[in-house]
């Protein structure tokens, strides 16, 4: 069974980015790429346990795995904004297969905002949480 890693909750006004992805492993790679942000990442990788976290956390964005243990990303999503409705996230789908189709339904049937293909680029992901989360982050540092 995969442990959900939570960051405790921050109360100094950074964003907060909800990321869930079955793999532990990316998830490390994920709040690593994200760490030079002025952001507050919390990484879960139950897709059951993510929604209680977003009732709690309120995040501005979500990003999250199409391939998802338990639901897919797709029954994640809905159940989000389902919770979310006063204030719904962005989103960013991620996910192993290429774009294409599975690109247009995530982005123009699940009104995701954004698609991104794994392996993930580091500078397109910092790119689109900081357009995500309304203009230039300061902290977007080449990464090492």
């Amino acid at each position: 069974m995969a442990s959900n890693r939570v960051s405790p909750p921050v109360a100094d006004g950074r964003p907060s980015i909800l990321c869930v992805d079955g793999n532990e492993r990316m998830l490390e790679v994920i709040a690593k790429i994200l760490a030079p942000l002025p952001v507050k990442c919390v990484t879960v990788s139950d897709p059951v346990a993510a929604i209680e976290e977003a009732r709690r956390l309120h995040p501005r964005l979500v990003i999250l795995n199409w391939q998802l243990p338990q639901m897919s990303g797709w029954e994640l999503l809905c159940a989000l904004r389902a919770e979310m409705q006063a204030a719904p996230p962005r989103v960013i789908i991620l996910s192993a297969r290429e774009g294409g189709f599975e690109q247009m339904l995530a982005q123009n049937v699940a009104g995701a905002d954004a698609y991104l293909e794994k392996p993930l680029e580091i500078d397109r992901l910092r790119q689109e949480v900081s357009r995500l989360l309304e203009g230039p982050l300061s902290g977007n540092r080449p990464h090492d």
